[in-house]
Parts: C-alpha cells; structure tokens; sequence
C-alpha cells in the first residue's frame, strides 16, 4: 500500500469516527435497544482508537499487513459509508463496523 493509499485509508476511518460521535449517528441510536447502543457505544472508543494507531504507526511497519488487507478495508469502509448514506438502520451499520473492526485490528497488532 502506497503513502497516498494508506493516508486515504486513515482519512476515511477519520470520516467514520466523526460520524460515529455525530449527532445524527446518536439520534440514531436513541431508540435502538440497549444491547445496540452499547455496542454503538464500544465501537466508537474501538475506532478511535485503532484510527489513532494507524495515525501513529510507521507505515514500514504495518505495509505488509496493509497489502494483504487493504482492499478488504477499503471496501468495508465503502460499505459503511455507503449504509451511513443510504441511512440504513444503525444495527445494519455496525455489523458492517464490527467487520472492518477487526481487519484494522490486525494491522495495529504490528504496531
């Protein structure tokens, strides 16, 4: 994964972060059971802070791991942002989080 690829990577995961602490992503929430918003709520503090490993990491550290898994994360965080805009229910939104959750996950474990 190139410099410019992985910087969009992470600007992308920034967009999703600040989405996640929106008010319209909490309105959202609102009238979701207790079970989602909790999990809401635990993968907002997982986001931030996987997008601040990735912030911080020596991209010659993660690369290998980046090039195997980049186009998967690539299309994750497409696919949450394209269910963010299609205002999918919020359950819909986190499986799709939880999913990139735990590829970003595997490159920060090299951090």
């Amino acid at each position: 994964m190139s410099k410019d690829e992985f910087s969009k990577l992470v600007d992308s995961l920034t967009q999703v972060r600040h989405w996640l602490y929106s008010n319209s992503a909490q309105q959202q929430v609102l009238n979701e059971p207790q079970a989602v918003r909790d999990q809401f709520v635990s993968f907002r503090r997982e986001i931030n802070f996987l997008t601040t490993q990735l912030q911080s990491a020596e991209l010659e550290s993660i690369s290998d791991k980046l090039d195997e898994l980049g186009p998967q994360l690539t299309a994750g965080i497409d696919s949450i942002n394209a269910s963010i805009a299609s205002v999918a229910k919020i359950s819909s939104i986190l499986n799709t989080i939880s999913s990139v959750v735990g590829l970003i996950a595997r490159v920060v474990a090299l951090v």
